[in-house]
């Protein structure tokens, strides 16, 4: 098994109108504001350190995001499956869901001609009965896992019974689960993997808090949505809070460079940064 110290970096590849508090408020869909365009933003910045994403596809998005991915494709960045649509599992029956991760596998395959290896579902939300449902479709890991309640849509998977592999990595009968990173603020687990939590938070606090965690630790997971990385004013719906709005502005117009920064952090410490495809064949030779 391999022991180096590794470092995933993935996007969560949906539209801006895909966030859940934009969603919900049902704005009319302008395309120049999807946000597909920062996919080649993310990308570009991990070349510069011959780096490689995984980026986790909403397969309705393509419209909007294919000349990207194909592009990053061919870079060797890796493509996998965040669902056909951005619905939490959870929110879906067991035969909605099924049909809709075959679907999402078609439209994947007809466009690039390549089952993705692995899933992560919206809101980090599933449960050991759906995820069943992706083993048997033949993904080899899902990334879902998460130890820390990002919305009221997401679920809990229990990994007890897995071998651990690193910080990140878990492994059982051949599948394997990636999940986020957890430190400590004040006691309690807070989420050091992207997302809003680093955009909102202050970088001093941000930094201290990685610091902390690659202090003791073999393996870092980083996520981010292609609209974080936007420094365009994006239209906001009418009814979103205070606190909504704060979560869609605030720090995008510093985040790609605070990300380089991590990659820094990481770079120093060590750390080599691989899609998690080639991280579990390399592992698995």
């Amino acid at each position: 098994m391999n022991k180096k110290k590794v470092a995933f970096f993935t996007m969560d590849v949906e539209s801006y109108y895909d966030t859940s508090c934009i969603k919900e408020k049902c704005p009319p869909l302008d395309s120049a504001f999807t946000c597909a365009e920062e996919i080649k933003s993310f990308t570009k910045l991990l070349e510069k350190y011959g780096a490689r994403a995984s980026l986790f596809l909403t397969v309705d998005f393509l419209p909007y995001c294919l000349p990207y991915l194909k592009e990053a494709r061919v870079k060797g960045h890796q493509i996998d499956l965040h669902g056909y649509q951005h619905l939490p599992p959870l929110t879906q029956d067991v035969n909605e869901f099924r049909n809709d991760i075959s679907r999402a596998l078609a439209e994947i395959h007809d466009n690039f001609q390549k089952k993705p290896a692995g899933y992560r579902a919206p809101c980090f939300g599933i449960d050991q009965e759906r995820l069943q449902i992706i083993k048997d479709e033949g993904f080899i890991f899902d990334s879902s896992s998460m130890e820390f309640k990002t919305s009221r849509n997401a679920g809990g998977l229990d990994l007890s019974d897995y071998q651990k592999i690193n910080e990140v990595v878990y492994s059982r009968d051949g599948f394997y689960e990636i999940k986020p990173c957890i430190s400590k603020l004040f006691g309690k687990n807070f989420p050091v993997s992207g997302g809003g939590y680093l955009r909102m938070a202050p970088w001093f606090l941000v930094k201290r808090l990685i610091r902390k965690y690659l202090r003791h630790s073999d393996a870092y997971l980083f996520y981010v949505h292609p609209f974080e990385l936007s420094k365009k004013k994006l239209p906001l719906p009418e009814g979103l809070s205070f606190g909504e709005k704060l979560y869609i502005n605030r720090g995008r117009k510093s985040y790609l460079r605070n990300i380089e920064k991590i990659i820094r952090m990481l770079k120093r410490k060590g750390f080599s940064i691989v899609t998690i495809e080639d991280f579990i064949r390399d592992s698995k030779s």
